[in-house]
């Protein structure tokens, strides 16, 4: 008999197990959002590398051609000058598009984690599509 009182106090209730499940996904999935939130970073930090990268390639690639054709020193630095704000300013621009689709898709694997975990902001219509919560579906039929 007292084996048996003891086996009572080591079991766990149904209730309990699912509360034990629930802090676990909740750890997990803490920890993969901040190895996301570091990888994002990671590739942000590389990204700040593309405009002065982009400029001193161009400007290299002018200067060592300015001074093969022959160009003086007076002539070449201005002309230099220009070409590595040119080139900066595109580099800047890549960055950005670069930036812009890791924007894109970040939100779009944020959207697929709310789908696949049954996301708390978002319901379905009966017609399958999502809308937000607070909508409400039009049933009527105009």
């Amino acid at each position: 008999m007292a084996d048996h009182s003891a086996e009572n106090k080591v079991s766990i209730s149904s209730d309990e197990q699912a509360v034990i499940q629930n802090a676990q996904q909740e750890i997990i999935d803490k920890k993969e959002e901040e190895r996301r939130q570091k990888e994002y970073e990671i590739a942000r930090q590389k990204r700040k590398l593309i405009p002065p990268g982009v400029m001193l390639t161009g400007g290299a690639i002018a200067s060592i051609l300015m001074y093969l054709r022959g160009y003086e020193l007076k002539d070449l630095i201005p002309i230099l000058v220009i070409v590595l704000v040119l080139f900066y300013i595109a580099g800047a621009l890549i960055k950005y598009m670069f930036d812009s689709f890791a924007e894109q898709i970040r939100e779009q694997e944020d959207g697929d984690v709310v789908e696949k975990t049954g996301g708390g902001d978002e319901s379905g219509t009966s017609d399958g599509t999502v809308r937000e919560q607070g909508e409400r579906e039009d049933t009527s039929d105009d």
